[in-house]
């Protein structure tokens, strides 16, 4: 398994270090987030986590679009986030390798879940797919392919 932290931005290494600790050292990190969220603030998590390619991407009706589902996400608090959070960081109950009809769409410049770790999966899973697309992020990857991986998920690898 590849380092989970190598080539993280920085604030998603410190959350997920917190995670593997555990809830009550994670919350309050989540808590204190929430109220930084808004469009303006571009300098604010998980934005701060975002590739030039990613930030290429936050045009005014995305990146509104974007915060107002972060904001009604969180609206009654940060509990999903951290179930998450906690998820990425635990067991999930399988073995990857009996996982099947799997496609891993990546960003190269993805400094959220640096591509390192989807090509870890892709090659652990059986069959999987990996498609990488070199010049884009996090977000970009999803916005530029978005049509594609549609396609992908309706005509899945057999």
């Amino acid at each position: 398994m590849p380092d989970l932290f190598e080539g993280t931005c920085q604030d998603n290494a410190r959350e997920f270090r917190l995670a593997l600790q555990g809830a009550a050292a994670l919350k309050p990190l989540l808590d204190g987030v929430v109220p930084t969220m808004s469009p303006e603030d571009r300098q604010g998590h998980p934005v701060s986590c975002l590739s030039s390619a990613d930030r290429a991407v936050l045009s005014r009706p995305f990146s509104t679009w974007l915060f107002d589902a972060q904001r009604l996400g969180l609206a009654y608090g940060t509990d999903g986030w951290l179930d998450d959070d906690l998820a990425f960081m635990s067991d999930w109950g399988f073995d990857l390798r009996d996982a099947r009809a799997v496609t891993i769409w990546h960003g190269g410049q993805d400094w959220l879940v640096p591509p390192a770790h989807g090509a870890w999966l892709a090659a652990h899973i059986p069959g999987a797919r990996y498609q990488t697309m070199d010049s884009e992020g996090h977000l970009s990857t999803i916005l530029k392919a978005f049509e594609r991986i549609l396609d992908d998920l309706l005509n899945p690898p057999r």
